[in-house]
């Protein structure tokens, strides 16, 4: 090739060069113009667990605004819409059927365990993903289902080893009469009776609504228990606490996860638990004016979940303006979660599709959850 050819080849790209540099850049697509996901939270708005459907429609609709002003480049549009099922799995089942017939949503977020079973099929039917905040490992079976949580038998395993560490000597167990107090009642039950150290005392089941435990509480008093494990929500938990003051039953409570959804924290002064790891310290000063306070109410959660599958969509395989199959969401989420950032700390995934979090131990502290470092 002759030095003249060269000469012009090497014009030509300076050229190029200067013009790519000088033209108007491209830019980005209005959010009108994006293809949505469409995202149906499945929560209690009403009744007596109003206060956890509250708290994450508030925190969501926070988040997705600065998101998307923060965001200009994302490839879609994300629009929640929270569903009022109060606890009920019948209103959930209806719900979720007209969603599927009427294709309104591509995902679903919960934090029931019965809520989750009860939809499961539904949503593995209708190949919508179901990502939800739960104990029961069944919650993530089927393709589409996902399950964000800790692992029960560490969590258990943990806290009969700090009653070991306490010289507790006998505990009475108290466990509601639903999903999630069947999976910890068993639990617990099985680590208590594999070690000797703490003698397993009397063992009640209290149903969902039931508001007098002065029955139950007579007979833990007679049992000469040091120690109460107390596995329920509100009003139940609260109720039952109430109940013991009432009755001058002046053992202290612990729990996995009990403590810190009282709705009146006082009531468990000074007495620890074992959770799931809480929301980071700047996470909840930034959230705590739409919440009201420092009570989360697993809206970090729900904030988590949703993270998830922003991740999982912006990172799924498919064309520019073009939305992503079902399956590729799926696998996007299989392949992208481990390692994804969020208020509850680095996230990680097992074999079965669970996304994990750490277990911490938290004191009731001046009516907060603190984290207690050990």
């Amino acid at each position: 090739m002759n030095k003249k050819l060269w000469i012009i080849i090497a014009v030509i790209a300076i050229v190029a060069a200067i013009a790519l540099a000088f033209s108007p850049r491209r830019a980005p697509m209005p959010a009108s113009d994006k293809p949505v996901v469409k995202i149906a939270a499945l929560y209690p708005m009403s009744g007596d667990a109003a206060i956890y459907g509250d708290a994450s429609r508030k925190v969501i609709e926070a988040f997705l605004s600065e998101w998307e002003s923060n965001n200009p480049n994302a490839r879609y549009k994300y629009e929640v819409h929270f569903e009022d099922v109060q606890l009920s799995t019948q209103k959930a089942v209806t719900a979720m059927q007209r969603i599927a017939l009427n294709d309104e949503a591509d995902a679903i977020m919960n934090i029931l365990s019965s809520i989750s079973l009860a939809i499961n099929p539904i949503t593995d039917k209708y190949r919508i993903i179901n990502i939800n905040y739960t104990l029961d490992p069944a919650t993530s079976s089927g393709d589409y289902a996902f399950r964000l949580a800790t692992d029960v038998k560490l969590a258990i395993g943990k806290l009969v080893s700090r009653l070991q560490n306490q010289g507790v000597k006998k505990i009475a167990l108290v466990a509601s009469n639903d999903v999630s107090g069947n999976i910890l009642y068993e639990e617990i039950i099985r680590q208590m009776k594999a070690q000797d150290k703490v003698a397993l005392g009397p063992t009640f089941r209290i149903n969902p609504g039931e508001k007098n435990f002065d029955v139950i509480i007579q007979k833990i008093k007679q049992s000469d228990a040091d120690m109460l494990i107390l596995e329920a929500l509100p009003p139940e938990s609260d109720l039952f606490f109430i109940a013991m003051k009432r009755n001058n039953l002046r053992i202290p409570a612990t729990a996995y996860q009990t403590l810190g959804t009282l709705k009146d924290k006082s009531l468990a002064e000074g007495m620890w638990e074992i959770n799931d790891v809480s929301a980071s310290p700047e996470w909840i000063e930034k959230y705590s004016k739409v919440l009201g306070g420092t009570d989360t109410y697993y809206s970090d959660a729900t904030y988590t979940m949703l993270n998830v599958l922003i991740n999982a969509w912006e990172k799924a395989d498919t064309e520019p303006g073009q939305r992503p199959t079902k399956e590729s969401v799926v696998k996007s989420m299989k392949k992208n979660t481990a390692g994804l950032k969020t208020p509850l700390g680095t996230l990680q995934t097992d074999e079965e599709g669970d996304i994990l979090m750490s277990i911490v131990v938290r004191e009731i502290q001046n009516g907060i959850p603190v984290v207690i470092k050990e």
